[in-house]
């Protein structure tokens, strides 16, 4: 699954889709607000990528919330 940029208030994201051994066991997904990366695990079904992608720009748009 190919990967997408996106804009958050003016702040370019990269979105990744990676292997389930990318990210911290037993994620779903990662967001990195210091590199600007969400990764997301790509093994999941449409409907948890679709989730997880929204769960993980909230975190990107308001990391103080979570």
């Amino acid at each position: 699954m190919k990967g997408f940029k996106t804009s958050l208030g003016g702040v370019e994201w990269s979105i990744q889709f990676v292997k389930r051994n990318q990210i911290t066991k037993n994620n779903w997904g990662e967001c990195c607000s210091d590199s600007k990366i969400i990764k997301v695990r790509e093994d999941l079904a449409t409907i948890n990528i679709l989730d997880t992608v929204i769960h993980e720009l909230r975190h990107a748009q308001h990391p103080v919330m979570f």
